[in-house]
C-alpha cells in the first residue's frame, strides 16, 4: 500500500498520515482490514517510535506528526479488526502513552482518550494501558505512575 511506503519517508510522513487518518476515518472495513495485514499499524507505531527515541533531539513537526498518528489510530479502533490488531500490540500502546508526555495540548489529551477507551473496551487493554503507564513513569523518571495525568 502507498501509504506504508510514504509513511517510511520522514521528509513526507504528516501529509502521509493526514491523508491516512481521512482514508481510515471513511473507509470501509475491508480496507481498514487490507491495511492492517498490510503492517499498516506496524508502520504508524514505527513513526511514533522514531520520535520518542530522539524525544531529547525532536524536530519542529514531531508532535504534529504524532498527533495525525494518534488520530489514526482512532480510526483503528473504530473497527473491529483494529482493535484487535491493537491489543495484540503491546508496542502500539506504548507508544500512546508516551505521548501524554506532549506539549501541545491536543496531543495529551488525545493519548489518554484512547487510552481510556482501550481499558473500557477490554480487559487485556486495561492490562496493556496499566503497563504502559508503568513503562511511561520508569522512562520519564516519575516517582509514580499516573503523575503526569494528575499534574496536567
Amino acid at each position: 500500500m502507498q501509504y506504508i511506503e510514504s509513511l517510511q519517508k520522514k521528509s513526507t510522513q504528516l501529509k502521509t498520515l493526514i491523508s491516512l487518518r481521512v482514508e481510515l476515518n471513511s473507509a470501509p472495513v475491508p480496507w481498514i482490514q487490507q491495511f492492517l495485514d498490510s503492517q499498516g499499524l506496524v508502520a504508524i507505531q514505527t513513526v511514533l517510535q522514531k520520535i520518542f527515541e530522539r524525544r531529547n533531539h525532536k524536530l519542529d513537526q514531531d508532535e504534529d506528526v504524532q498527533l495525525e498518528g494518534l488520530r489514526c489510530i482512532r480510526g483503528i479502533l473504530n473497527t473491529e479488526p483494529g482493535l484487535r490488531d491493537v491489543l495484540a500490540s503491546p508496542p502500539i500502546v506504548h507508544n500512546i502513552a508516551v505521548c501524554i508526555a506532549g506539549t501541545n495540548v491536543k496531543l495529551p489529551l488525545l493519548a489518554q482518550e484512547l487510552l481510556a477507551a482501550l481499558c473500557i473496551l477490554s480487559p487485556r487493554g486495561h492490562s496493556l494501558v496499566l503497563e504502559s503507564l508503568g513503562l511511561f513513569a520508569t522512562s520519564f523518571e516519575e516517582q509514580y505512575r499516573f503523575q503526569t495525568i494528575i499534574e496536567y
